[in-house]
């Protein structure tokens, strides 16, 4: 059981989210993605990211106030429900298809 936490801000996450919710699916584990986007200026990425929504066990929230990584990786951290967590910048690109598994 994990939790993947994923701080952004004006950086769609959308393709990492997307690779990381099919190899979750695949080794059939319980997990969920959490997306905080820290009050992005970017519409166009917002509107990318909302769609993280449309995933199965994922989840993107948006915030009203810039209060930065660091913070926002505190409150991903409060909402996760499973108790191994995993913390990835948005930027992320895993190596190959079974970082997860690894």
């Amino acid at each position: 059981m994990i939790s993947i936490l994923i701080p952004t801000y004006n950086y769609s996450a959308f393709s990492l989210v997307s690779e990381l919710n099919k190899q979750a699916l695949s080794i059939e584990i319980p997990y969920e993605i959490l997306v905080l986007d820290d009050c992005s200026t970017n519409k166009i990425i917002i509107e990318e990211n909302r769609a993280i929504n449309n995933l199965e066990n994922c989840f993107y929230t948006e915030s009203n106030i810039n209060n930065g990584r660091t913070f926002s990786r505190g409150i991903l951290a409060k909402e996760a429900k499973y108790n191994w967590l995993l913390f990835l910048d948005s930027d992320v690109k895993p190596k190959d298809g079974d970082f997860l598994k690894k």
